[in-house]
């Protein structure tokens, strides 16, 4: 007889549209699902109506919760506090999970007690078009694997992709003042503490939306930057500065990038400078040369 042992967290937000195929997707792998924490983000739409007639009908254990406070990482915190299976896995509520990849990771987490992390592929899925994102590599060493991980130097997490040890994954939390980089601050403090396994499966679909930060950045992105670097001073054994530095400069090019775009150009080379001076400077003058040409081409590290 198989354990139910899985909290499967979803931050919502008006996904009254989408949150019905999500919690299918799910049901693909009920007979392991302990609970499903939906935690609804200040909805204006049916998202509870739709959540809860949909789980009705498929018996999936669906718990609503009302996030106190607001944003996704805030939404994904409270499910965190609330979560009592073994396991947790996060999936967005405009997201699908794959159901053989799910249940290889799933399967490797039973089988092996070396393991508190598994990482799987993805499909990123951006309109009609469909693309790998792998997992990448990691060593036995798990404060060097969160340092390549914080400095950009692998592919970072999309957080449907991995599900991990609950004694690991509650104890953190998402930081609730960062516009972008709150996925990669939460996963790279999990993998300093954790044995990663990586499988080549995907185990979710996931919907790309060019635009969803865009508005968020072109308003707030050298704040988003200051937040960031203050973050980055918070990690026990504390990240050396060479990473530190790596780590500003490859957020910088992707708040920069997404300014530069939006048409915000002054405030990029802002942000830029706020990322800091390192051996990648020289890379940074050619991204500003680039910016003054209104041609963009970022000489550095790209980052999705």
């Amino acid at each position: 007889m198989n354990e139910k042992n899985v909290t499967v967290l979803i931050p919502a937000k008006n996904a009254a549209a989408t949150i019905g195929d999500t919690l299918v997707s799910i049901s693909a792998v009920a007979e392991f699902v302990k609970e499903v924490i939906l935690v609804n983000d200040r909805s204006t739409d049916l998202t509870n109506d739709v959540a809860k007639q949909t789980a009705t009908r498929l018996s999936l254990p669906l718990c609503v919760l009302e996030n106190l406070g607001t944003g996704v990482s805030s939404a994904r915190n409270t499910g965190l506090h609330h979560a009592t299976g073994d396991f947790i896995y996060f999936l967005d509520a405009d997201d699908l999970l794959s159901e053989e990849g799910w249940r290889v990771a799933h399967q490797q987490l039973l089988k092996n007690e070396n393991f508190d992390l598994v990482i799987g592929a993805c499909i990123d899925r951006a309109g009609h078009t469909e693309s790998i994102h792998s997992p990448g590599s990691y060593t036995d060493s798990p404060l060097k694997n969160r340092d390549r991980y914080i400095s950009f130097s692998m592919p970072l997490i999309r957080t449907g992709s991995a599900i991990g040890r609950s004694k690991y994954l509650a104890t953190e939390e998402f930081p609730t003042n960062l516009g972008i980089g709150e996925d990669t601050i939460y996963w790279s403090k999990v993998i300093s503490r954790t044995r990663v396994k990586t499988i080549n499966e995907p185990m979710m679909v996931y919907s790309i939306d060019q635009n969803r930060y865009v508005d968020r950045i072109a308003s707030y992105g050298q704040q988003y930057m200051e937040s960031f670097s203050r973050y980055l001073m918070t990690f026990v054994p504390p990240l050396p500065k060479e990473v530190v530095r790596s780590s500003k400069m490859a957020m910088g090019l992707q708040i920069a990038r997404r300014l530069h775009f939006a048409g915000k150009s002054e405030i990029s080379k802002t942000v830029l400078t706020l990322s800091g001076r390192s051996k990648l400077r020289s890379q940074c003058r050619i991204w500003y040369w680039n910016l003054r040409t209104g041609k963009f081409r970022a000489t550095a590290r790209q980052v999705p």
